[in-house]
């Protein structure tokens, strides 16, 4: 039987789930694809996300 607040922890599992991906990105150097204001957008993490560039903007394929 699900957990009466089972909406909460799926919440939380993919705020941590998008923690640890950005974490993985930023220790290989690897770019993560978002959507923001409808369009799908490249954000290169860094370690210390203080001092992040600007997100860019994804090309087309």
């Amino acid at each position: 039987m699900k957990s009466k607040n089972w909406i909460q922890q799926a919440d939380q599992a993919l705020v941590r789930a998008a923690a640890r991906a950005r974490a993985v990105a930023a220790s290989t150097n690897t770019p993560i694809h978002v959507m923001k204001d409808g369009k799908i957008i490249k954000i290169m993490p860094q370690a210390n996300p203080a001092t992040s560039a600007p997100p860019t903007i994804a090309s087309p394929r």
